[in-house]
């Protein structure tokens, strides 16, 4: 069996040297041309695919893996779309973690103060 980070390397090598068995589809895709496999790269999520199966996504890599997929995405991203990516990261990640905290500050349902009453609402008789 193959290490994944030496495929990965290879991949990485491959696009920096111009290998043109990988097809650069747009800033998420790239397509090994040789063995059909597709790398879908978003910002944060990543899956390898095989025609319609998935055969690995982000949560069966490593740490060490996930980088590589990282620059394999930087690689194929436009430098300026990569660039304030990287730059708003840290106010993305900032806004997700306050998102998640407020659900738990207040963690209590809604309680109606009044009912709902329904005006000139029919009966249902199937």
């Amino acid at each position: 069996m193959l290490k994944l980070s030496s495929i990965f390397d290879y991949i990485h090598n491959g696009l920096v040297n111009g290998d043109e068995r990988y097809v650069i589809i747009n800033d998420e895709e790239v397509m090994d041309n040789k063995t059909g496999v597709k790398l879908f790269m978003c910002d944060d999520w990543f899956k390898l695919t095989h025609g319609d199966v998935v055969i690995v996504t982000m949560s069966d890599l490593l740490d060490e893996e996930c980088k590589m997929i990282w620059n394999i995405k930087k690689l194929i991203t436009d430098p300026e779309v990569l660039k304030d990516r990287e730059e708003n990261y840290q106010t993305l990640m900032q806004a997700r973690r306050e998102k998640l905290s407020s659900y738990f500050e207040n963690p209590e349902p809604i309680v109606m103060k009044a009912p709902v009453v329904e005006v000139d609402a029919t009966e249902y008789e199937g």
